[in-house]
């Protein structure tokens, strides 16, 4: 702006405002008396506005001759808006330009915006727009880069090819952290560098790590912390923190960073589980200047989350990518990342190449739309952006990384058919097998019983404390499953219309379901795996509570009352003896331990385990030992040894 530049406007009936480079200078002259008075650069139109009254009211001003003059100012506003020096003030870390982004750095202890045009990069001290002057600001941890003569300048540096840097972020994730699979290394060195470009992507997926304690979960996240895209991580932070970090006037997806997820304030458990695609926010109301406004606050960023277990229902099981961290030793100790000078200064250099690599590739980066192998919507929308990035890196990395995420979409498709919503629908199915709930052509089953049978297949829920809830059972994942959450389940997925009937203290709550009802259940939610009408028996001789009530009836020869006795008609025969089975499941005391970790057994590190598809593992804690229960997904069959689960899995298939 030309410092000597003037515009001058009237204040009809009292003199003139000037707006200078200093700010608004007013001449004024109010009953016979001069005054020259100035105000400084304000962030809005309204905080002028609100400072000259402030200032005339000091002055000693009628309150008549204060509301004429600030008539006057208002009815200038609209001319003067178009000063620079009226212009609305921003101040951020990241601005969208035309063809190009805007990044806030330091420079030799100046911040400045750094953007890349014409093959090169250049400095901006701040950007105009049509309505606002933009100014560069940083939050928690600055980029920082001395542009001195011992180190090549910015202005000539040319930004490092994608696979450069993928290389970079490669060798670090890969030194620090141990994880069986190899393509993980791959896989989290490309996410974060996707939250570098996240903002020009469709949509984003979370990572949610689970693990026993110093099982490597908070080195990941150390990692992430030190080299992903302007981090935000602390412990309880306040709601003004959160919302001014995340930002209104612009939407810059910052990666956000929740080290013990359990302990995680209201807030910041809410924004974990939004904001995995653009254009997510939360209004809030903010004051500004006496003046409350309610702005929309940007949520849409990255998440890396971690827990010893899943819990409650915070989180999306669609927004999260879950990776069980396991015990091993990496290439290099944790200890390096902050206490290694040399190491600092690598990960500090990392880190400003990944933005300066965001500045150069950020206007040309685009995920296309859909994709033909990956053609789930919302599972393009999570991965997309990361397969375009490993597409740039190199085609062969783009198909390893194809693979490695269709692989587990397939995994978790198979997991959510076979886990806690499967097992609690194949429960419902069996009930209405029986009789005594029929009514028609329909089934009226009471909730108490649904509940009392998901008591004989879920552990009971461990609290932090260690003690098990009387209320809350564990469901697949650890996931704490409640009567209320149940209910909310059978209404809202399962088809069940809620009912009461009979009177006084015979009164019963339930649900109902019609034949139709029934017939979409089995067809759309239990993935044809009903539980064989002899399972409640199997499975109370398992758990040890003598199942009589649900034994099917028999008759002297061994056949069930009204079957024939042919082979071919006998289809409910026990999968196996109750003797069988009770010489090999768990005692009461192991099925009523804590949990230390379960997993899906083709996940496990345990080549023998591997071989056990549909199961999943539960490693428990009785008596400071570690012990190991196998069930099956399809039935809910329950075993210590692999080899039984093998016997088993054949007869299961069958």
């Amino acid at each position: 702006m030309d410092t000597n530049k003037k515009d001058e406007y009237e204040i009809d009936g009292f003199g003139t405002v000037t707006a200078t480079s200093d700010g608004l200078f007013f001449r004024l002259e109010v009953d016979g008396q001069v005054y020259n008075f100035l105000i400084s650069h304000e962030r809005t139109i309204e905080a002028y506005m609100s400072s000259t009254e402030k200032i005339l009211k000091s002055m000693g001003i009628g309150k008549e001759n204060r509301a004429k003059i600030l008539r006057g100012l208002a009815a200038t506003m609209p001319v003067l808006a178009n000063n620079e020096v009226v212009k609305q003030k921003y101040y951020v870390p990241f601005w969208p330009g035309k063809d190009v982004c805007y990044e806030a750095i330091r420079v030799m202890g100046r911040d400045v915006f750094l953007y890349y045009l014409d093959g090169k990069y250049a400095f901006a001290d701040y950007i105009d727009t049509d309505y606002a002057r933009v100014h560069p600001i940083q939050y928690i941890k600055p980029y920082e880069f001395d542009d001195t003569p011992e180190k090549p300048s910015l202005l000539t540096k040319q930004p490092l090819s994608t696979k450069q840097v993928f290389d970079m972020v490669h060798k670090i994730v890969s030194d620090y952290y141990f994880y069986p699979d190899p393509r993980f290394y791959k896989f989290m060195s490309l996410f974060i560098m996707h939250t570098y470009i996240l903002a020009k992507s469709i949509g984003t997926i979370f990572i949610w790590l689970i693990g026993a304690k110093r099982s490597g979960k908070t080195t990941i996240q150390t990692v992430s912390e030190m080299l992903g895209y302007r981090p935000f991580s602390g412990v309880d932070p306040s709601e003004p923190t959160i919302y001014r970090t995340l930002g209104w006037e612009v939407e810059y997806a910052p990666l956000i960073i929740i080290r013990e997820f359990e302990e995680a304030n209201d807030i910041m458990r809410m924004i974990a589980r939004e904001g995995d695609i653009p254009g997510a926010t939360v209004p809030r109301v903010d004051k500004e200047y006496e003046k409350m406004v309610v702005r929309n606050f940007h949520i849409f960023g990255g998440r890396i989350v971690a827990s010893n277990k899943l819990h409650g229902n915070e989180a999306d099981s669609d927004r999260y990518m879950y990776v069980r961290s396991v015990h091993g030793k990496p290439k290099k100790p944790r200890s390096q990342l902050y206490r290694d000078k040399a190491v600092i200064q690598l990960l500090n250099d990392t880190r400003n190449e990944l933005l300066l690599w965001r500045v150069a590739n950020y206007s040309t980066f685009a995920v296309p739309d859909e994709d033909a192998e990956i053609k789930e919507g919302r599972d393009w929308e999570h991965f997309g952006g990361i397969i375009t990035l490993a597409k740039m890196v190199s085609p062969e990395l783009e198909q390893e990384m194809r693979g490695f995420v269709k692989e587990y979409l397939k995994e978790k498709d198979e997991e959510s058919n076979n886990g806690t919503i499967s097992v609690i629908t194949n429960t419902i199915l069996s009930l209405a097998k029986e009789n005594e709930y029929r009514l028609g052509d329909s089934v009226r089953i009471p909730f108490d019983r649904i509940w009392s049978e998901l008591k004989n297949i879920f552990p009971a829920y461990v609290d932090k404390d260690g003690s098990r809830s009387d209320t809350k059972l564990m469901g697949d994942d650890n996931r704490a499953i409640s009567t209320n959450w149940v209910g909310k389940l059978i209404k809202e997925q399962l088809f069940g219309h809620p009912k009461r009937w009979g009177s006084g203290p015979d009164t019963k709550r339930g649900y109902i379901w019609l034949q139709s009802d029934l017939e979409a259940l089995s067809a759309t939610l239990a993935t044809g795996a009903t539980l064989n009408t002899t399972l409640p028996a199997e499975k109370n001789a398992i758990l040890g509570d003598g199942g009589k009530k649900d034994i099917v009836n028999e008759t002297k020869d061994g056949k069930k009352d009204g079957a024939k006795n042919d082979d071919k008609n006998d289809v409910q025969t026990p999968l196996k003896s109750v003797a069988s089975v009770a010489s090999v499941a768990p005692n009461a005391e192991l099925l009523k331990a804590r949990t230390i970790d379960t997993y899906l057994a083709v996940n496990s590190t345990d080549p023998d385990e591997k071989t056990l598809a549909g199961y999943r593992v539960y490693l428990k804690d009785i008596a400071g030992t570690e012990k190991k229960m196998y069930t099956c997904m399809k039935c809910g069959f329950i075993t210590m040894t692999i080899d039984d689960a093998l016997k088993h899995r054949e007869v299961c298939k069958q």
